[in-house]
């Protein structure tokens, strides 16, 4: 029987087969908005190649049309942007850029099969003692599928990590991000203390270009079709039409399911069974061969997702299985926006992206019970597998970011911080903190082995205090009181039953805290006008800084992405927010577009204090393109700044502090700054702020002072009203004696003030 080819997959096959390589002149990218099921239907009825990892009614598809398809897109009344006007060009400048950086700096650029093989031989020779360089298995057209083994010197039977790139042989990036994945573990080993627990722990395995030949294909000295996917299969029975299969719809277990398609020449091939192809089966054999496989990451491109079992149905995983995997994909994304990254969103795949069965995850987790999970890395459109090379490194910097805070979870010990660490510490009085701890898998807590180790001041030994146990995996720790001004350092260690001990932080850092007396000096709920300043770059074309009651905006998605009340409890409702559209008008026409608009504070007076505690509530929404975060910075006086964060989505209203900087200069002109742009111009962006509070911390100079005044008679019955105010109220500063038993304030802490004042002040 005669299949049916796609056009567009027609002329591509065509002039592969002639060795012509192909072009794309005149196809788009666009993206559709699919508000119904018949909306679906005609889009996929349009192209069999869709770019979008998110199909589904309620939401955009990106898809490759040619002219005739743009043309019928356009005719049939499916609502439609262009992400991509000219694919051929969009090929041709990245080729461009490639041809203008290629140099010295190997992540600088995109790089072909040869290199990759080349670069990875050399890392191995190079560092005998961390790496060695493997043959796994050949691809159908003989080309080797290579891996690389990277572990810290010394440790046996450590458990195992496997991370693949390139299935899809279009996704250039997932190639280089696992290659600077493995030249990271090895560079950082000994500098970066996470890195080198990481690697003194756990064994990788580092599979860089999973479809040799398919990779080979889209580069200009082999097929030249820089947007093939499949691997080079000939399933038409040497006619040269329907070539490739699907290797991520290949393997084993629930092969042939939802998302897969039995068509030869479609893109989502599945093969004619389950392991058929030579470059799965290599990959299959490494996993079995490595009995020790505890997780797996597949890296894709694009959609910035990062996803679990299961793609072939909706059903979760069983517990407890469903919530660790939740608690793995979260601490990959929370990774990834804490190293400055890009918004990614974690999820089962077939909920977060589509169905999709006979996947490598879900034969990790259903033939081999290893937590096996993908990453779609950047971007979210803008540029989808074309991605430029200047994201390369940061690409791959947040993705290693991901994989540390992932790998944490299979340690011996896990040691984390459930909230942010006490700034600054309370005068006269002992400071609990909860600690989270627990084994990793195939091991166990040794038994009496958590505890906090603390030092006053910032040299000399530390002292060991054991860990009170509070709850399942929670532990509390006391420190103990100190005078104002003093710095405690403190870290926390556990040990797996006959194995290693671990620390948090890791390696052999501390954790600080100084105790101070916190003074408010700067209030504003933005509820009147404070005196703010809004300073717009030239390029600012819409979405400047603007006090008011906010009016909220949605994406196509139904996210909010401009907040319609503000962040005060009632009655307040003004707020600081990127410019207010009319109620009900679309999100796009008054977000942020060019930029920056920075919002800056007046000067806020800090003077004599030792530092300053910044609270504020925040909201950013960045999305559908290169993300744009809100930048936090502070100046000692109004015009140079420093950077004290970076901050992406938020999913809301989220509250925020920080400490200032140790030997930042606290002067009477200090201020903030807090600046966001859409620069390129390509995403859905908007910040707002409310609730700015400003904390002198500082010790006073006179502890009978209890007012703070500075009249004469200094002392005066004012400082006994405040110190009963204070003791009433139980008030850590009204432990004078600095006891820490129960009750914590007695009638000693009286006699304490009635000693200080009548002692005077100097």
């Amino acid at each position: 029987m005669r299949r049916f080819i796609p056009p567009l997959l027609l002329a591509s096959l065509v002039g592969a087969a002639h060795g012509q390589g192909v072009r794309y002149d005149g196809h788009r990218v666009v993206r559709a908005s699919i508000r119904d099921f018949k909306d679906l239907r005609t889009v996929l009825a349009l192209t069999d190649d869709v770019w979008s990892h998110r199909v589904g009614v309620g939401g955009p598809v990106d898809l490759r049309v040619t002219p005739e398809q743009f043309a019928a897109l356009h005719a049939s009344g499916v609502p439609y942007s262009i992400v991509v006007h000219d694919v051929q060009a969009a090929v041709e400048a990245e080729r461009a850029a490639m041809a203008r950086v290629r140099g010295p700096g190997w992540f600088d650029t995109y790089r072909d099969y040869g290199e990759v093989r080349s670069f990875a031989r050399s890392m191995a020779l190079a560092n005998p003692a961390f790496a060695s360089f493997e043959i796994v298995g050949q691809s159908i057209e003989g080309r080797d599928i290579f891996a690389l083994r990277l572990s810290a010197p010394g440790g046996v039977n450590r458990p195992q990590v496997l991370l693949i790139g390139g299935q899809h042989a279009r996704e250039w990036v997932s190639i280089s991000t696992v290659m600077y994945l493995a030249n990271e573990l090895v560079a950082a080993y000994g500098s970066d203390p996470r890195t080198s627990t990481a690697m003194d722990n756990l064994e990788f395995i580092i599979v860089p270009i999973a479809n040799p030949d398919g990779y080979v294909h889209t580069w200009p000295n082999g097929g030249n079709e820089r947007l093939w996917r499949k691997n080079r299969r000939d399933t038409g029975a040497g006619t040269g039409i329907c070539i490739g299969v699907d290797m991520n719809r290949n393997w084993g277990f629930q092969w042939g399911g939802q998302g897969a398609s039995a068509a030869p020449c479609s893109e989502t091939y599945r093969g004619d069974s389950p392991f058929s192809e030579p470059e799965t089966l290599a990959i299959r054999d490494l996993s079995n061969l490595s009995p020790r496989l505890v997780a797996a990451i597949d890296y894709h491109s694009y959609s910035q997702l990062v996803m679990s079992p299961w793609g072939y149905t909706a059903t979760l995983p069983p517990p407890p299985d469903a919530g660790f995997f939740n608690q793995l994909t979260s601490s990959i994304r929370d990774g990834i926006r804490g190293s400055g990254g890009a918004i990614y969103t974690s999820g089962p795949i077939y909920s977060t992206i589509y169905p999709a069965s006979g996947t490598a995850v879900d034969w990790w987790y259903g033939g081999r019970n290893i937590y096996g999970l993908t990453i779609e890395l950047r971007d979210t459109g803008s540029t989808g597998f074309l991605l430029p090379p200047s994201q390369i490194i940061p690409t791959a910097q947040e993705n290693f970011a991901g994989l540390m805070s992932m790998v944490e979870y299979f340690l011996p010990v896990r040691i984390w911080l459930p909230s942010s660490p006490p700034a600054p510490l309370t005068p006269h009085v002992p400071t609990s903190i909860d600690v989270g701890i627990t084994s990793g898998p195939g091991w166990s807590l040794e038994p009496g082995s958590p505890a906090v180790l603390w030092r006053i001041g910032t040299s000399g030994p530390f002292t060991s205090s054991p860990l009170a146990a509070i709850g399942p995996d929670l532990y509390r720790a006391d420190l103990p009181p100190v005078p104002c001004g003093t710095t405690v350092e403190y870290y926390f260690q556990a040990a797996a039953a006959g194995g290693p001990t671990l620390s948090y932080p890791a390696g052999s850092g501390a954790l600080r805290s100084t105790a101070y007396v916190p003074q408010l000096v700067f209030d504003d709920d933005m509820e009147q006008d404070r005196g703010w300043t809004v300073i717009n770059h030239p390029s600012l074309t819409g979405g400047a800084w603007e006090r008011g009651d906010p009016v909220g905006t949605f994406n196509l998605n139904g996210d909010m992405a401009n907040p319609e009340d503000d962040a005060t409890p009632d009655p307040g409702v003004m707020c600081y927010a990127t410019q207010n559209g009319a109620p009900g008008a679309a999100a796009g026409l008054t977000d942020v577009d060019g930029g920056p608009t920075r919002l800056v504070s007046p000067p806020i007076n800090l003077a004599g204090a030792a530092s300053a505690l910044v609270q504020y509530n925040r909201w950013v929404y960045s999305a559908n393109g290169s993300p744009d975060p809100l930048i936090v910075e502070i100046s000692h006086d109004g015009q140079s700044f420093m950077q004290v964060d970076l901050v992406t989505t938020t999913n809301g209203w989220q509250a925020a502090s920080f400490v200032v900087p140790e030997g930042f200069p606290m002067t009477s002109a200090f201020h903030l700054r807090f600046s966001i742009a859409d620069e390129p111009n390509n995403s859905l962006t908007e910040a707002a702020i409310d609730d700015v509070r400003v904390f002198a911390l500082a010790c006073p100079a006179c502890y009978a002072n209890c007012d703070g005044s500075t009249g004469t008679p200094l002392l005066t019955s004012n400082d006994f009203q405040c110190f009963l105010n204070r003791f009433a109220a139980g008030n850590a500063f009204a432990n004078c004696d600095g006891s820490t038993g129960t009750p914590l304030l007695t009638s000693n802490d009286f006699q304490c003030f009635l000693n200080k004042f009548a002692a005077g002040c100097p």
